[in-house]
C-alpha cells in the first residue's frame, strides 16, 4: 500500500475504470468481497487471490498504468476485509496510511456491484491461453507436421 501512496499521481491513471484490465479487477474485488464467510476463505479469497488479482492488474497495465481510483478502492477493501482478523493491523493501515478518520470497525464490510463470473472465466482463458507450456510446444509442432 505505501508504495501505492509514494508513486506519484502522474503514473497512476485517472477518471473512471475504462480498460479491460480495469473491469478485471473491479470484478475480482466484487467477488473478493461477496464470497468471504469464513476465515479460511479470507485467508485464500480475501487475502491471496486478491493479492494476485492485483498483481496482474499492475502486470496488465504495463506502461498505461494502473488507475488510481481503483487502487484506492483495492486498499481500502482490502483493509475492511482484513478488519475482523486483525483489527489493529486494519485500524493502523486505516488512520496511518489511508489517512481516514474513524474507526475502521465501523466502516462496515466493504460494498460490492454485482459480480459477472464469466468475465472471470474470460480472464482465466486469456491468462492460461498467455503462458508458454514448453513441453507441449513441441508435441504441437509434431503434430501440425504430420498433418
Amino acid at each position: 500500500m505505501e508504495e501505492v501512496l509514494a508513486v506519484k499521481d502522474s503514473s497512476l491513471r485517472s477518471g473512471p475504470p475504462s480498460t479491460d484490465a480495469d473491469l478485471v479487477f473491479a470484478n475480482e474485488m466484487n467477488i473478493a468481497v461477496t464470497t468471504i464467510t469464513t476465515i479460511s476463505c479470507f485467508l485464500k479469497t480475501g487475502f491471496y487471490d486478491l493479492q494476485a488479482a492485483r498483481d496482474e492488474y499492475r502486470f496488465s497495465c504495463g506502461t498505461g498504468g494502473m488507475n488510481r481510483d481503483l487502487m484506492w478502492r483495492f486498499m481500502d477493501v482490502q483493509t475492511r476485509l482484513f478488519t475482523p482478523i486483525c483489527p489493529h493491523y486494519a485500524q493502523y493501515v486505516w488512520r496511518e496510511i489511508l489517512k481516514k478518520e474513524g474507526f475502521v470497525i465501523n466502516a462496515g464490510w466493504p460494498v460490492a456491484d454485482v459480480s459477472d463470473l464469466s468475465l472471470k472465466k474470460a480472464n482465466k482463458y486469456l491468462q492460461d491461453s498467455d503462458s508458454c507450456d514448453e513441453e507441449a510446444a513441441p508435441q504441437a509442432n509434431l503434430r501440425f507436421e504430420e498433418w
